[in-house]
């Protein structure tokens, strides 16, 4: 018997803290609907405020997907994975460095892939420098470097 009121109280206490915690859930809500009326500022904060000035935001505009297949070693699925992973742009792709690449990748499962060179391809690309990638990828197979 005494168990069973024992329980009995923590189904009580367990009900009121989450509905005390409901109510106060409740009521954040409503302020923050109101903009926040019950929160104040002191004289120094306020004038903090002031000083700080955000710059409004420039509207972002699409980004139009680059052709990472055109890197040596990238084909249409690890393609796929690093658009995924947000890599959609030569850009992007030589912003990455390698300990990345090969997270993304194992992530996906992938572990013959060597994407050591991958940035480098990727900056020419960018830069629209395309003698320079065909003549760089002649040294490369399969995205890695040809060691003779």
């Amino acid at each position: 018997m005494k168990k069973m009121i024992k329980t009995m109280k923590r189904t009580v206490y367990f009900f009121a803290a989450g509905f005390g915690l409901y109510v106060v859930i409740k009521q954040l809500i409503e302020q923050q609907k109101e903009g926040w009326p019950s929160l104040s500022t002191s004289p120094r904060q306020q004038s903090r405020l002031q000083e700080i000035k955000i710059a409004p935001t420039a509207p972002q505009t699409p980004v139009t997907p680059d052709n990472l297949k055109q890197v040596e070693g990238i084909g249409p699925k690890i393609e796929i994975i690093l658009n995924s992973a947000g890599i959609n742009t030569f850009q992007q792709l030589s912003e990455c460095n390698r300990s990345e690449l090969e997270i993304i990748l194992k992530k996906a499962g992938i572990r013959l892939a060597d994407p050591q060179t991958w940035p480098n391809q990727a900056r020419l690309a960018a830069n629209g420098e395309w003698e320079q990638l065909k003549s760089y990828q002649a040294t490369l197979k399969g995205g890695k470097v040809i060691s003779e």
